[in-house]
């Protein structure tokens, strides 16, 4: 979850610096990781989000315990 943490600090400095509001579409780019836009969370609040979720089931479970 290397990518989750480089993530968060690039969103924390561009609330510091001002880039960011934490307002739905407010846009920035997080260094290599590229561009990202503050998107509307499920609790009512707003979020980063870094990528689709990881599906575990039956056809990929073998792959992905040798991943984890």
């Amino acid at each position: 979850m290397q990518g989750l943490g480089k993530l968060s600090a690039y969103t924390t400095i561009a609330l510091i610096n001002g880039d960011i509001t934490g307002a739905k579409d407010d846009k920035f780019t997080a260094g290599d990781l590229g561009d990202y836009t503050v998107t509307d969370a499920d609790d009512g609040g707003t979020e980063v989000v870094l990528g689709a979720p990881l599906k575990f089931d039956t056809s990929n479970i073998e792959e992905m315990a040798k991943l984890y």
